[in-house]
């Protein structure tokens, strides 16, 4: 977008909508102590207000909003500085709980500053907030004012804002010194409905006419080449213009009676568009301001020509980009199922076995996210080359972005927090970890130009603790070893200039403790290079045993050490996902799935730390030495979803998937 068209974008609706602007104040009473819009006295406070439009008076654009204050003490500004503030529409004639923050609009989230206090700090005069983003006020609706205060400071108890009675709850008010709410999901509970309201002062734009509101909205991406426009307006007819050029629109229909418009025919894809909708009311012209937006991108046919062969140790693939549209990745199925995702057009299948005949297709997906249709589907049999795979993990069919690795056990035995990863982000991001599923296509910005799995798209790896050293165990099932058994891997240091990982291989033919195991290496530790190498070594000593294998991290303050390809080989032998040498659970979470609540708690109640987080990373909740859990006794209500319990005791770190089903 160039800088002509940014503007339009950015700066036209401010100046247009404050053009006409005209200031409507409601509230003259000086009654305080109601905590509206925000209390100063206390640490965090958050609000929403109805006010009509009969007080308002008409629709347009809000510019600046404003609340009465008298303020006695010179604490009041340096602890009540951080607001958020949300502007909307509702039709409830009342309020007997919060309005959901989805249907609001941030109009300014920023930190106050001594010249918006028109009488001065201390004193008595309005504070007036310029908004960041102007609101469309439809005319019609109650207007919906939302405020957040988060500054973690008291003021002082002569330090208020005036509010006037209004008769019946038109406000609803939670504050605390200690529980800060999230209007995400605000307090079920220990909420106040108010019979009183803010005096408030709105700048706004009377905008009877002129047409508002656009949909598309205004810079809007990804819009169908074959949808439509509408837009809002009291006028009776339309001219309706658009084109590729600000300067240059062209006249697209003329004369129109309704507020919306269809495509007659399809626009082209990616390609940004600019539109005006001109109103006609008797002789007068009201023209809207020329808003943009970008079309979709070009669906992708699919990927060609799908082909694959096998050595016997793996399923290589290899196609060709799709005849029409850009792929931004591809997606690999096997057998139906998903199997991972892949930027180039080729793939590396290693969790495969001998003697088995796969099914392969893939799919192209655009940037907007549009997934083509399948590939041509081929099968590929793995021969049996005499080295039979006992284990095969290469964590492509694991959760990436956690530490739960099927049948396998992974402990945190540091308890430290994690580095964050220089100028990158992923979902769990600095939590305490042991081992870490790991696919750097979906790390934000990616990070497959400097890292990338040995093979397929995801790995393990064990960022560096804050407080190193690290003591971060990946355990094995229970193997049953035949003849000739032979441990190998890959493994690597992401970036040697932070210093080489540290890496203990061991073996345990006794029990799944980790004080029985034994390193495999005569070294206390091996320092893995900065590229991928691969490690074997000689199980046959341990033929005809069950044992269990570990990988530890054992770094000083480095930065990420990766594991890829786990495969133990063996002439014979099995492996027992339910072998008495596995240690019982000592974490259990129930019901799950769970409708109204759900409890965590430990085999022989030892305290532990709780970690709540959702699909996408973000934590949610976190508590330290437990004895036991239970989110209805804290009033934590969680929405439908899967959400992940990372559990943290004295020996052990647990990863916990749970549902909830409303």
């Amino acid at each position: 977008m160039g800088i002509k068209a940014l503007s339009l974008c950015l700066g036209l609706l401010v100046c247009l909508a404050l053009a006409f602007a005209e200031i409507v104040v409601i509230g003259s009473e000086q009654i305080v102590s109601q905590g509206l819009p925000f209390e100063p006295v206390a640490r965090y406070s958050y609000s929403q207000q109805l006010f009509s439009p009969a007080e308002i008076g008409s629709a347009g654009q809000i510019s600046t909003l404003g609340f009465q204050y008298t303020v006695g003490s010179s604490l009041f500004y340096n602890a009540n500085k951080e607001l958020k503030i949300w502007l909307g529409h509702s039709s409830l004639n009342s309020l007997s709980n919060w309005i959901p923050l989805d249907s609001l609009t941030l109009v300014y989230d920023n930190t106050l500053q001594l010249n918006d206090f028109t009488g001065g700090l201390p004193g008595n005069g309005w504070l007036l907030i310029s908004l960041e983003t102007p609101f469309p006020y439809n005319g019609i609706d109650k207007l919906v004012v939302a405020v957040d205060e988060n500054s973690n400071d008291w003021a002082g108890t002569q330090d208020d804002f005036y509010c006037s009675f209004s008769g019946q709850a038109y406000a609803i008010q939670y504050q605390s010194a200690s529980q800060n709410p999230d209007p995400l999901n605000p307090p079920l509970t220990g909420f106040n409905l108010k019979n009183h309201r803010s005096n408030i002062q709105l700048d706004i734009a009377a905008q009877h006419y002129t047409p508002v509101q656009p949909n598309p909205h205004n810079c809007a991406s990804g819009v169908p080449i074959d949808g439509n426009l509408s837009w809002v307006s009291q006028c009776s007819s339309f001219d309706l213009k658009l084109g590729s050029d600000p300067d240059n629109l062209q006249s697209l229909a003329s004369g129109i009676t309704t507020n919306h418009w269809q495509f007659e025919s399809p626009l082209s894809y990616n390609q940004q568009y600019f539109w005006q909708v001109i109103a006609h009311q008797d002789t007068q012209l009201y023209p809207s301001e020329i808003w943009t937006f970008t079309t979709a991108f070009e669906p992708c046919s699919p990927p060609q020509n799908l082909s694959g062969s096998s050595d016997g140790t793996a399923v290589n693939l290899q196609w060709q980009i799709p005849a029409t549209g850009t792929a931004s990745y591809y997606k690999i199925y096997r057998n139906s199922s998903f199997q991972a995702n892949c930027l180039v057009t080729s793939f590396r299948d290693t969790e495969v076995q001998q003697g088995q005949t796969y099914f392969y297709y893939v799919t192209a997906v655009t940037a907007s996210g549009s997934e083509s249709n399948p590939s041509n589907l081929i099968s590929v049999s793995v021969p049996y080359t005499g080295e039979t795979p006992l284990l095969m993990q290469g964590f492509e069919s694991c959760q990436a972005f956690t530490g739960v690795v099927p049948a396998w056990q992974n402990l945190d035995l540091d308890g430290s927090a994690t580095w964050d990863w220089p100028q990158h982000s992923f979902p769990g991001e600095s939590a305490a970890w042991g081992w870490f599923v790991f696919e750097p296509s979906l790390v934000s910005p990616p990070l497959t130009a400097q890292l990338a799995a040995y093979s397929g798209a995801r790995m393990a790896i064990s960022l560096s603790a804050v407080a190193p050293p690290n003591n971060d165990w990946l355990i094995s099932p229970a193997l049953h070893l035949g003849e000739k058994a032979m441990l190998k891997f890959w493994g690597r240091s992401v970036d040697p200039s932070f210093g080489l990982e540290r890496l203990q291989v061991l073996i345990s033919n006794t029990d799944g403790n980790w004080t029985s195991f034994k390193t495999l290496h005569s070294e206390a530790y091996l320092q893995v290079p900065g590229v991928w190498t691969e490690y074997s070594y000689d199980l046959s000593t341990w033929a005809g045993q069950r044992v269990l294998l570990a990988w530890r991290c054992v770094s000083v303050d480095a930065l990420a050490l990766c594991l890829d390809n786990l495969s133990v080989f063996s002439e014979g032998g099995w492996v027992s996902n339910q072998d008495s040498y596995l240690p019982i659970p000592e974490f259990v979470s129930y019901p799950n799935p769970a409708k109204d609540g759900f409890c965590v708690s430990h085999k022989n109640g030892k305290s532990f730390r709780l970690e709540i987080y959702n699909l996408k990373g973000q934590k949610l909740y976190q508590a330290e030495k437990l004895h036991s859990f239970n989110s209805q006794d804290l009033g934590l209500r969680l929405s439908s979803g899967i959400y992940f319990l990372r559990i943290v005791g004295d020996r052990q770190s647990k990863t916990l998937k749970q549902i909830i089903l409303r």
